[in-house]
């Protein structure tokens, strides 16, 4: 029997699938031998800089279906969330396993 293997997508709460925190990423190399680095853009294509958590920086976060959307083009390798303060007094926070 083969087990069904349910979609990441999909298995997230809502609450985080609603909050406009989202981005994507790449993986950039460092060199022989070093691990690649993960480098955080904005669904515009930008890379995530400056100073985080500001005003500013959750303008530029995109929704999940954008943040998505921006994946699925191509380019990227994974979506990003951005943890901390959003701004209405709530923070965001989670573990990173990798």
């Amino acid at each position: 029997m083969n087990a069904i293997t349910p979609n990441p997508l999909t298995c997230l709460p809502q609450e985080m699938r609603a909050a406009l925190r989202w981005m994507v990423w790449k993986s950039i190399p460092q060199g022989e031998g070093k691990k690649a680095r993960k480098v955080p853009f904005y669904a515009d294509g930008a890379p995530r800089s400056g100073k985080l958590d500001t005003p500013g920086d959750w303008a530029k976060l995109a929704t999940f279906e954008d943040a998505v959307s921006t994946f699925m083009r191509g380019g990227y390798a994974g979506l990003g969330f951005a943890l901390g303060p959003d701004g209405t007094g709530q923070v965001w926070q989670g573990i990173d396993l990798d």
